[in-house]
């Protein structure tokens, strides 16, 4: 299926590519971040994010957050 937005089905001649427009923005405003970690480790972090109702990254993310309140440091945006 293709990526087009209702105006062009409309037979508007430009179409909205919402895909290409979210990684353009995620580009131009986000940071990446990779996170290199042992073979089989990714399932066990996946299966502690479930456990408490928690995606990987937010769990990695309420981690830092965690780390960066005990040391009494200011908190950085992560979102």
């Amino acid at each position: 299926m293709e990526n087009i937005t209702t105006t062009e089905k409309r037979g508007n001649k430009m179409a909205f590519d919402k895909i290409k427009y979210n990684d353009d923005w995620k580009r131009e405003k986000r940071d990446r971040l990779v996170l290199r970690i042992p073979k089989g480790n990714n399932e066990k972090l996946e299966a502690m994010a479930q456990k408490f109702g928690k995606t990987r990254a937010r769990f990695i993310k309420d981690a830092l957050y965690y780390y960066m309140d005990s040391l009494g440091e200011e908190r950085i945006n992560l979102e």
